[in-house]
């Protein structure tokens, strides 16, 4: 059975979660911007893809840094920042 592109980034995007979810320090607070990327519909992860990540195809550190910042991850972790870069170029590709 194949799988459609969409139900691929879907899939992605929910490991994605997790894998933030994971990785954030249990005492970060919660706030309105992690919620909101928490809960991204389908559509919305699409155009956050297009709207947010293809401008930097080329320069991925600048989004990797900017969720990191935002979820309290540590940048220099690389183990953290490589997984994170390597699912926002996946999202960039898959929407290119």
């Amino acid at each position: 059975m194949s799988i459609s592109k969409r139900d691929y980034l879907r899939e992605k995007f929910e490991n994605f979660k997790k894998f933030i979810e994971n990785n954030t320090p249990s005492e970060a607070e919660p706030n309105e911007e992690i919620e909101r990327f928490k809960s991204m519909t389908e559509e919305q992860i699409i155009t956050f893809a297009v709207t947010h990540l293809l401008p930097y195809k080329n320069n991925i550190d600048y989004p990797t840094k900017a969720l990191c910042n935002m979820f309290q991850l540590d940048f220099t972790n690389k183990n953290v920042s490589l997984m994170i870069a390597n699912y926002l170029e996946l999202f960039i590709s898959l929407i290119s």
